[in-house]
């Protein structure tokens, strides 16, 4: 058997042929060594991993979620925090998050509050911007 787990949902594949996803408990899969690839085309992630199965025995594949990168400004401008947590000031530039789906909030004395959901992919870098007027 092989357990992966994750923290986003992955397909499974071997020799570019689809054995499951992240979703299920466990696969069952022969004796001997296996080379798997885990992907989420929508996020843009992609890992490799080789897993030795042994008869009677539950093997397994631990993915971390990997960070992707964004830029964020505003005009005239914001403070900026994502989930929750301050980045700073904008413009803000090649900052780092987990990949997914986040929530950004904007800030500003004047012109209040603007909240956005942002996606973020492990290779392409989002570059949000907002104009913050009345």
């Amino acid at each position: 058997w092989l357990i992966v787990q994750a923290p986003l949902e992955l397909d499974i594949l071997e020799d570019g042929r689809m054995l499951g996803n992240t979703k299920m408990d466990r696969l069952m899969l022969p004796t001997g060594s296996h080379r798997i690839e885990l992907t989420n085309a929508g996020l843009e992630f992609s890992a490799t991993r080789s897993v030795q199965i042994s008869a009677g025995k539950t093997s397994e594949i631990v993915i971390g979620l990997p960070s992707g990168r964004l830029s964020v400004n505003a005009v005239p401008w914001a403070d900026v925090s994502i989930d929750g947590a301050s980045l700073g000031t904008t413009p803000l530039g090649d900052l780092t998050a987990p990949i997914g789906v986040h929530e950004l909030v904007f800030r500003h004395p004047q012109f209040g509050e603007r909240r956005q959901l942002i996606t973020v992919k492990a290779q392409a870098v989002p570059r949000i911007g907002i104009v913050l007027r009345k």
